[in-house]
């Protein structure tokens, strides 16, 4: 996805008019859509594995959850829900969290470096404390 990015507070962000731009393209709403469309589906999997199958605990999960576009003090609603689901993960397996500020629903397209970075230090092995 090419896109502009400026500098931003010490670290780079989308310009508004480039994220309406990325925002419009076809190939993300089409990227979308298709996210949407199996959801549902997905959600429904999840819950019939977690009944029948617990997680391995010889693995690492990371939960990542996006604290909203604007600036703010503290948590929004949605990562505290987010946060306890991962406390009620840690009974079966070790799991590590990261809020990211700033960022919306679509991270990878709000800060495509942030993701970048995660993944990075998933794939190196090195992941947050445990929290």
């Amino acid at each position: 996805m090419a896109g502009r990015l400026v500098p931003g507070r010490g670290r780079l962000m989308r310009t508004w008019p480039q994220l309406r731009e990325d925002l419009a393209s076809q190939n993300f709403l089409m990227g979308s859509l298709r996210e949407l469309a199996g959801y549902v589906a997905c959600m429904n999997r999840l819950r019939e594995l977690a009944a029948h199958t617990p997680l391995d605990p010889e693995l690492d999960v990371l939960v990542v959850a996006a604290n909203g576009r604007l600036t703010r003090i503290g948590t929004t609603r949605w990562v505290r829900h987010v946060l306890a689901r991962a406390t009620y993960l840690s009974r079966e397996a070790p799991v590590h969290t990261i809020v990211l500020p700033r960022s919306g629903h679509f991270v990878m397209v709000d800060h495509p470096e942030r993701i970048a970075a995660v993944i990075a230090s998933v794939r190196s092995g090195v992941l947050p404390a445990h929290g």
